[in-house]
């Protein structure tokens, strides 16, 4: 109980210090983090059985939704902002908005499954920081490390106002990273006119993490009580990443089969993409690496909308005429 007390009043006080920092006229609702306020608009409005994506910025940067929704017929909400807000915060911000026969895909950044990234890091703090009311999607064990990220923020964004900082913010966010940068499926698109960046491979830091899969279990008995289906998908990622982190990449897809309470749609393998298909990350695409992934991706939805009607074969043809012109929109 002394510990609730003290995680409680934690969370009190964060919710104090962005309430009294929002009241002094301070606001960056332009953030790119703050597209996170428009995908819940999503949740709430998009009516009948859905497709919600669950996960980082690989699917902000990855997938056409509008194809996906054409062929799949129904509606898509791509709710991918960044790894950064973590696997805990991604899951619990969609549960209450969870209806039945809707279709959960998570697609987790493999840095999720080690470390304590799934706690969330400082884009987690920001985001609270920004909208306050974001913090009801955060479990208790978060509260302490949220709170250090979201003090950092604003006393980094009070020094900018004040003129203290020589740190610019659009030296921080580039112009592609801005809440107007998604469409109405939640689709990052500014990108893709954009010329591509240098990309650096990253190692994953980091034990594997065991909670990662025991709250995606949790998450997907609590979405089956509401008659929803969970699925998952591996993310988009660079060969030359794969390359590098391959030993805790093979070492994760052994153990999910065996503990993963969740249906497995594809392998690592099937997800990666050479440099010509990146923006600027390893998880990030452009226009051709999204259109590859989404064509794949409508592929194995398909297969598993089909799955109950053995008489229907469209699902064993991913290069069919009506998936293309779901994907050019044609």
């Amino acid at each position: 109980m002394h510990r609730l007390l003290i995680k409680l009043c934690v969370m009190a006080a964060l919710l104090a210090v962005a309430a009294s920092w929002q009241a002094l006229s301070y606001s960056d609702k332009k953030n790119y983090l703050a597209s996170n306020l428009d995908k819940h608009s999503l949740l709430d409005s998009a009516r009948g059985p859905r497709i919600i994506l669950v996960g980082g910025s690989n699917l902000a940067f990855g997938v056409n939704s509008g194809a996906v929704s054409r062929a799949l017929g129904r509606p898509v909400i791509n709710m991918g902002v960044s790894a950064g807000l973590g696997l805990k915060y991604m899951l619990n911000e969609v549960e209450p908005y969870l209806r039945e026969e809707d279709w959960v895909v998570l697609s987790p950044e493999y840095q999720q499954f080690y470390g304590n990234m799934l706690d969330g890091r400082e884009a987690l703090g920001k985001l609270i920081a920004i909208e306050p009311g974001c913090a009801r999607y955060l479990s208790p064990d978060q509260y302490l490390r949220t709170l250090s990220y979201s003090l950092v923020y604003l006393s980094s964004a009070a020094r900018r106002r004040l003129g203290k900082s020589n740190e610019r913010a659009d030296s921080i966010a580039p112009s592609t990273y801005r809440r107007g940068a998604y469409n109405e499926w939640g689709d990052h698109t500014a990108h893709l006119w954009v010329s591509p960046r240098a990309v650096v491979p990253h190692l994953i830091e980091g034990d594997q993490n065991h909670e990662a899969v025991e709250i995606i279990n949790r998450f997907a008995g609590r979405a089956a009580r509401k008659k929803a289906k969970v699925f998952m998908v591996h993310p988009g990622y660079w060969r030359v990443g794969y390359q590098l982190n391959k030993a805790k990449i093979d070492a994760l897809t052994a153990e999910l089969p065996t503990r993963l309470q969740v249906k497995i749609l594809s392998r690592p393998e099937e997800f990666l993409f050479e440099q010509a298909y990146l923006f600027d990350t390893e998880y990030h695409l452009n226009a051709s690496g999204i259109k590859v992934r989404t064509r794949k991706l409508i592929a194995l939805l398909n297969r598993e909308k089909y799955a109950a009607k053995p008489g229907l074969l469209v699902y064993n043809q991913p290069q069919s005429a009506a998936t293309n012109s779901a994907i050019t929109g044609r």
